[in-house]
């Protein structure tokens, strides 16, 4: 198991946009409301369209349950279909996120900070996640206030800390691929989060 340093009050990074995140053989693993957003992002009127459309697939985690994440596009090379590549003022290539500020999922938002989360335990812990294994803002020497980036997120974190229970409810009840996606992943984006997730709760246990 890979170890990870723990973050207390504060953290030096600084996103220099040079994309490496967002290409390769990264992985960005989301939750509903990250499909909610990325879904009115696209002024969709269902989760199920960015599936359908190839901008998000369920692979199986290794805890045997089904979670979304970004179907990387793999021509001319393995990218995030979200990317956005432009020369600045010197000519020098950066890669802006598409779905910055508002529809970026929380992962993204939060890189460098990674959560863990032990459901059985009920316990959280921050820790210091290189967002990929070049990235140059990990040399920054700025600093940044980890309560301060829990606080904008909070709502976020809340609804991913909701998705984490529906996760042990799916895998104490094995359910299939096809059963997770009905239950966790397919809903219509024109209620508020809130009222879906409530939603999402009384399918999980029918």
């Amino acid at each position: 198991m890979t170890k990870y340093i723990p973050i207390k009050e504060s953290y030096r990074f600084s996103c220099t946009m040079c994309a490496h995140c967002c290409t390769g053989d990264q992985e960005v693993l989301l939750t509903p409301f990250d499909l909610y957003k990325m879904g009115r992002f696209l002024h969709y009127e269902t989760s199920e369209e960015l599936f359908d459309n190839g901008w998000a697939e369920l692979v199986k985690n290794e805890n045997n349950v089904w979670r979304p994440q970004i179907r990387f596009k793999i021509k001319p090379f393995k990218y995030c279909p979200f990317l956005s590549n432009e020369l600045d003022e010197d000519s020098t290539l950066i890669g802006r996120c598409q779905l910055h500020p508002e529809h970026k999922p929380l992962v993204c938002a939060m890189a460098p900070v990674g959560r863990i989360v032990d459901m059985e335990k009920n316990t959280e812990e921050y820790v210091f996640v290189k967002p990929a294994p070049d990235c140059p803002g990990v040399h920054s020497a700025q600093q940044n206030s980890l309560n301060e980036l829990l606080t904008s997120l909070k709502e976020e974190l809340d609804f991913q800390r909701n998705y984490f229970e529906l996760l042990e409810i799916a895998k104490n009840r094995l359910l299939s691929k096809e059963q997770s996606f009905e239950r966790l992943y397919q809903f219509r984006l024109n209620k508020p989060f809130r009222v879906i997730i409530a939603d999402l709760k009384k399918r999980i246990v029918r």
